[in-house]
């Protein structure tokens, strides 16, 4: 081989070598989900979304429309990851004067997920953000995921119970803006519902009863149940000077991969 040919081979080479030790090196990132949950009083019709932080709103049709106390696929996301700007409007208030109704940060590492739980009310917005831990549930086990969360403005501590079972036998005390834990509930082919009482814990008196249905679902290929081995979130919210707000509303967890 001649010198000439050697050179530029073995130069090659090396370049090649080199570059590949630089892909060994570089750590591999990947997209976080981001749920978003509307449980803020008085923020009808909707709110809507700016990731560009709190600059103006051109247009409302990328924009995620987040109904009060209402789950859709369209509020969750799994294209974003970093330090993460989001502004929150109220719509139809948002013109190119308008300020968002809260901006936050978001610290959304890559292949996690994550929960903003807008709260309080319009005019006294709040939020609560988590990075959540979901369960795995093996087909064998029949299984799904349960936790709760209180945005019950105004309210003290609640409990929650098991209809049926003695106060606080699922949480004995959650406080406003407090979240739990996932825990497992069964999901066989026997059970098909589960009633859950939200009980202030001063009083022991029922606030709300919510009807989680559909456990033993049979479920087809186009629609697959929507309980057993999933990441279930219930949430009490609203206000209790606004009893017409007061409300539970269920939400699936969402994953990036």
């Amino acid at each position: 081989m001649k010198k000439g040919k050697l050179f530029a081979y073995i130069s090659g080479l090396s370049v090649l070598l080199i570059l590949a030790s630089c892909s060994k090196d570089k750590p591999v990132t990947g997209a976080a989900s981001l749920t978003l949950v509307n449980g803020m009083v008085g923020s009808t019709p909707y709110l809507v979304t700016n990731f560009s932080g709190g600059q103006p709103l051109q247009s409302y049709t990328a924009a995620m429309k987040i109904s009060y106390a209402t789950y859709s696929v369209f509020n969750q996301s799994g294209s974003y990851s970093g330090l993460q700007p989001l502004a929150v409007y109220r719509y139809p208030d948002t013109t190119l004067h308008s300020s968002p109704v809260i901006n936050v940060n978001l610290d959304l590492k890559p292949n996690t997920m994550n929960t903003l739980f807008l709260a309080g009310t319009i005019t006294a917005p709040e939020s609560v953000f988590t990075t959540d831990l979901p369960l795995s549930h093996p087909v064998e086990d029949s299984t799904m995921g349960i936790r709760f969360v209180n945005l019950l403005k105004g309210s003290g501590p609640v409990s929650i119970n098991l209809q049926g079972m003695q106060n606080g036998s699922e949480q004995a005390s959650l406080a406003y803006r407090e979240v739990t834990p996932f825990t497992k509930y069964k999901a066989t082919a026997g059970i098909s519902s589960y009633v859950f009482e939200f009980r202030d814990v001063a009083s022991g008196s029922v606030l709300e009863t919510y009807t989680l249905a559909g456990i033993n679902a049979p479920g087809t290929s186009g629609e697959p149940n929507r309980r057993r081995f999933r990441n279930l979130t219930i949430v009490l919210m609203g206000a209790t000077d606004v009893p017409a707000s007061q409300t539970v509303a269920l939400y699936e967890s969402y994953s990036p991969n």
